[in-house]
């Protein structure tokens, strides 16, 4: 029983090193070019100690795929390492490959083995962070160009809210709430048909100054009143029939994505609400979904103080 105890403690103690939050510019999906072809995307693992990469690439006629697994490492009984550190899974061979990252700046290092390794991967975030271009070197000379363009990435927005975290998660699930301050500024919610349960599914459609419907079904996977909500949202029309993303001019991969929506209680009578929507399109449709959903809290930040 006291090792149990003991175990709990530092498991509540535990928080992820700082210096593994200069990975969150990975997380997303990306597109490689040069001298490997194919796809990857990052994603956190639960309780932010762990950033995980898929794979599925092709380089000189192989095919490569598997999971990476990038943090520090910690054995039972010992301190964390103090370098991030990975280990690639090979599903093809069973091969196993460690890896030492280091972020500094715009400048990403990943050294084979440990760090200082004569072989290296080297490369420069751009500017606007969705695309790094570098190089793999070996020690005899060899290695290869590579250029990874993000495709998709994770849409964050976090706002305070000046009311109770019992008054915002009324208006994220009550159906004539949402009707007030669903979409962007000069949009109308005219149908808030909500089923906030898991398994649940919830249809909401906003219409245009034009008379446009944009439609949101959303299927529940989790709730944790006062605290959480996770959904699936796929695009539909007024009747809930799942459509084509470009028949409404929007982006093709504006579809099934999963969000999810947090509550922090800040004191006097505050809340944080986060809203993370998982694998958006990068490039404009980030942008253009990003300013939406701002204007939808600035309306969600007028109705709360309408009472």
């Amino acid at each position: 029983m006291t090792e149990f105890s003991a175990t709990m403690v530092r498991q509540e103690q535990a928080r992820p090193n700082p210096d593994l939050a200069n990975l969150d510019r990975l997380v997303g999906t990306w597109r490689l070019t040069g001298g490997t072809e194919g796809i990857c995307s990052y994603e956190w693992m639960e309780g932010g100690f762990f950033l995980a990469q898929h794979i599925d690439l092709e380089q000189y006629g192989q095919k490569i795929k598997g999971l990476e697994i990038i943090g520090h490492w910690h054995p039972f009984g010992e301190e964390p390492d103090k370098e991030i550190r990975s280990r690639f899974y090979s599903f093809f061979d069973g091969m196993t490959l460690d890896y030492v990252y280091e972020l500094r700046g715009d400048t990403l290092t990943i050294w084979g083995g440990e760090r200082g390794s004569p072989a290296y991967y080297q490369g420069k975030f751009s500017d606007d962070g969705d695309t790094v271009a570098g190089a793999w070197v070996y020690p005899d000379g060899g290695g290869y160009e590579s250029v990874s363009t993000r495709i998709k990435r994770d849409l964050v927005v976090t706002r305070v809210l000046h009311a109770p975290v019992e008054r915002v998660w009324q208006a994220l699930t009550d159906p004539q709430q949402v009707m007030r301050w669903w979409g962007p500024k000069e949009f109308t919610t005219p149908i808030a048909d909500m089923d906030v349960r898991e398994g649940g599914k919830s249809l909401i459609c906003m219409r245009s100054p034009g008379g446009q419907y944009f439609c949101d079904a959303w299927t529940i996977h989790k709730v944790v009143p006062m605290q959480r909500l996770e959904f699936t949202d796929t695009l539909v029309d007024r009747d809930g029939n799942k459509i084509n993303p470009e028949s409404i001019g929007l982006h093709p991969d504006l579809q099934d994505l999963r969000i999810v929506t947090t509550l922090k209680p800040m004191g006097d009578n505050q809340t944080e609400l986060t809203i993370t929507q998982h694998g958006h399109p990068a490039g404009q449709a980030y942008d253009l979904t990003r300013a939406g959903l701002n204007e939808s809290l600035d309306k969600l930040e007028d109705s709360l103080k309408q009472g």
